[in-house]
């Protein structure tokens, strides 16, 4: 299906955009919002992005997620308020890791 389309409201009362991970480090750590309600993580980067959620470094072999480079995206357990930390796969040229959280 192609075309616009609404969704209900379900709660929350905002959401915006942050750029937690910034990409030219090869480890990263996130500390979101305690009030969030939904995160969601997209990759912007030229490099794979792995992201851990129980507070571990994430490596290439022990992740919760793998974002694909140029658009990858992981939707965070709702409302989980952990540490979230990451990895690229390779030192990425450009872009970073965005955060878009929703909350009440």
């Amino acid at each position: 299906y192609r075309g616009n389309f609404t969704l209900p409201d379900k709660g929350a009362g905002s959401s915006f955009i942050t750029q937690r991970f910034l990409a030219g480090g090869q480890g990263v750590t996130l500390l979101g919002l305690s009030t969030a309600l939904y995160q969601i993580i997209t990759n912007t980067s030229s490099a794979v992005l792995f992201v851990r959620c129980d507070g571990s470094a994430a490596t290439t072999a022990a992740f919760s997620a793998r974002l694909a480079a140029s658009g990858g995206t992981y939707e965070v357990p709702f409302q989980y308020h952990g540490i979230i930390t990451g990895i690229w796969a390779t030192d990425p040229d450009t872009g970073n890791a965005n955060l878009t959280e929703f909350t009440a």
